[in-house]
Parts: structure tokens; C-alpha cells; sequence
């Protein structure tokens, strides 16, 4: 009996254009048959690849653990609803018994304290006149001080 190239690549646990490119490059001898596909001897496919053994599957054990792990977690958040609980009937009997004297009531007879005015600004007072870069004051033309010159026209000379 002969594998087709599915059952080689399964056989040998390799893929499909793997053993496909082992057949053109001649590492494993293999005929097409009527219908155009790969027939490939056995012992021709081991002798270049060996054969794999596929691995038991323990179904039983794995339900078991499976089983297991839920009834774990099944606990562990019976535990946390049991601790929430008791967090939260915690804080209601906290929050009932807050007292009182933290809250500052103002009786609706007394009058509001009476708000102060800020005081009045000193008179107008000149300021000091502005000084240039090099420390100067800048010459008055007609009551407005003259415009400096911008620092690229004080790097070139300019005025």
C-alpha cells in the first residue's frame, strides 16, 4: 500500500510541500498515478523521514483535571462574594453612623458676615521710565520714548 501525498505529510509529520519538494529534489523516489497524484512507497518516505508517532490523548484525565480546576474557581469566587459582602455591609454601617458634627448648619436667622470691601488703589503714579538693552533710558520724541532698534539691526550697526 502506498501513501498519497496527504498521508505521507500526516505519516511523517512533516507538510505537504515538504515531501513535495523532497519528490523534485529527488530525496524520495515516487510514482503519479492514473489521476495525477503522488504515490509514495512507505519504507521510501521513512528512510528519509521517520515515522512519527501521534501522541495519546487522555481525555478522561484531562476532563478530571478540568473538572477539578473549575470547582477551584467556583470556591475561590464563593470567597470573594463573601468578602465583598462583607466590605459593603461594612461601609453601609460606617456611613450610618457618620456624625453629624462634621456638617456646619448655619441657623437661616443669622445674617450673612458682611463682606470687605477691598481698598482703593493709591493714586496714579508714573512709572519708571523703561530702560534699553545696554541699560540706558531710551530719548523721548514728543512724549512717546522711540522705538529700539530690533536686535538683527543691532548686530549689523544699524541704528
Amino acid at each position: 500500500m502506498s501513501y498519497s501525498l496527504k498521508e505521507a505529510a500526516e505519516a511523517s509529520g512533516r507538510t505537504k510541500p515538504t515531501i513535495l519538494r523532497a519528490i523534485k529534489a529527488h530525496k524520495i523516489s515516487a510514482q503519479k498515478d492514473v489521476h495525477g497524484q503522488w504515490q509514495i512507497d512507505p519504507a521510501e518516505l521513512h528512510r528519509v523521514y521517520p515515522k512519527t508517532s501521534e501522541p495519546e490523548r487522555e481525555t478522561v484525565n484531562d476532563n478530571n483535571a478540568l473538572e477539578r480546576e473549575v470547582t477551584l474557581l467556583r470556591e475561590v469566587i464563593a470567597d470573594l462574594r463573601e468578602d465583598r459582602d462583607r466590605w459593603r455591609a461594612q461601609a453601609e454601617r460606617l456611613a450610618l453612623n457618620k456624625p453629624t458634627s462634621d456638617v456646619i448648619v448655619t441657623p437661616p436667622s443669622a445674617s450673612p458676615a458682611p463682606v470687605e470691601t477691598p481698598p482703593a488703589p493709591p493714586p496714579h503714579v508714573s512709572p519708571a521710565p523703561a530702560r534699553n538693552a545696554q541699560g540706558s533710558v531710551p530719548e523721548v520724541q514728543g512724549g512717546v520714548p522711540k522705538a529700539e532698534a530690533g536686535w538683527f539691526r543691532r548686530m549689523m550697526g544699524g541704528k
